[in-house]
């Protein structure tokens, strides 16, 4: 039997409308099972390549008549969007064009629904792959911090990261707000989907819709739920980068910090050093000094000495008051530097 079939494209839905005979419209070809046998020959009647032709999704009632819908929902890939509707009154054709408009831009927001889901799904393999990075690099983090005291190389290998994280919390929490574009894309369109089947429930409000609602209450919320799902999870990865980051600053810092201070300590007990050898020295000069006006007087040859070389005697004087300064200084250095140890030990 031949049947009258017309094809419409709205949006990216083909809409193909199929008049029953009116031997078709006997109730002994009412039954379910000869309904979707002759949608399925009218879809591919439509579509005649078998690569292109959409698999069975689900059927039901609109306006009166027998509808069926073909596109698997979980083969985003490759997802082509058909309904066969089979009119059994000519009050069902008349509803359509009644509702024409809204009907069109139902399945126009039903496709920015599916595309914004298709664009989520192939953003998160990519998201993924930059949440391992972000933990491979907190792993290498936390091997670094480790050891109790950082050398050179840590210190470099911090300063990597901290070059190195930004640039990766900025792609990631770019492809993050990619991902929650596409869930408010979805939210808009279905709020919009909701409003077109309202408009058409006041238009027809006898009309069972449940056919269209199903989109809109199970596939469209389980959408937005999964993106949701997806989004607490990869957010902890954004939080982890920004934890990761300020950990390092602050070790770094830490460390920095302590360096300059044990280089101050060591600039400081140079200075220290250099002060207790210079008054070492005066006090050697000084000391030197006062033997050499002293030696002469404590003389104890009271009787006119013979006159020995005078250059070598000179020599001598100055040889042994040196020694003297020197042994001196020595002296008062050391017991200087032992006592500012012992005070510096009791701080």
């Amino acid at each position: 039997m031949e049947a009258d079939i017309i094809t419409r494209f709205l949006d990216r839905t083909q809409l193909i409308t199929v008049w029953l005979s009116e031997e078709q419209r006997h109730p002994e070809f009412q039954d379910r099972k000869f309904l979707r046998t002759l949608a399925d020959d009218c879809l591919q009647t439509a579509i005649p390549e078998d690569e292109k032709r959409p698999q069975f999704h689900h059927e039901g009632q609109l306006f009166g008549s027998p509808i069926f819908e073909y596109g698997l929902l979980t083969d985003l890939d490759n997802y082509h969007h058909a309904i066969v509707w089979l009119f059994r009154y000519a009050a069902t054709d008349k509803k359509l064009a009644t509702c024409y408009q809204c009907l069109s831009d139902i399945f126009t927001y039903r496709n920015k629904i599916i595309q914004a889901f298709q664009e989520s799904r192939k953003l998160c393999p990519e998201i993924g792959k930059n949440y391992q990075t972000i933990e491979k690099e907190v792993d290498r983090l936390q091997q670094l911090a480790l050891g109790e005291k950082l050398s050179e190389n840590d210190l470099a290998e911090f300063r990597k990261l901290l070059k190195l994280l930004p640039k990766v919390a900025l792609e990631y929490n770019y492809l993050l707000r990619l991902l929650e574009n596409c869930g408010n894309t979805i939210a808009i369109n279905t709020h919009n989907y909701g409003e077109k089947l309202q408009q058409i429930h006041h238009m027809l409000p006898q009309e069972d819709l449940s056919f269209l609602e199903k989109f809109k209450d199970k596939n469209s919320t389980h959408f937005q739920k999964q993106i949701q799902i997806d989004l607490g999870y990869f957010t902890h990865g954004s939080d982890l980068v920004d934890k990761a980051i300020a950990a390092i600053r602050g070790i770094v810092e830490i460390e920095q910090a302590e360096r300059d201070r044990q280089l101050q300590e060591t600039i400081h007990k140079g200075d220290r050093e250099m002060e207790l050898l210079i008054a070492a020295v005066g006090v050697g000069l000084a000391v030197s000094q006062v033997t050499s006006q002293l030696i002469p007087v404590i003389s104890p040859h009271e009787s006119k000495p013979v006159e020995p070389n005078t250059n070598s005697a000179s020599f001598i004087d100055v040889a042994l008051h040196l020694s003297i300064g020197t042994s001196i200084a020595i002296c008062f250095y050391l017991l200087s530097k032992g006592l500012y140890r012992w005070l510096k030990q009791k701080k």
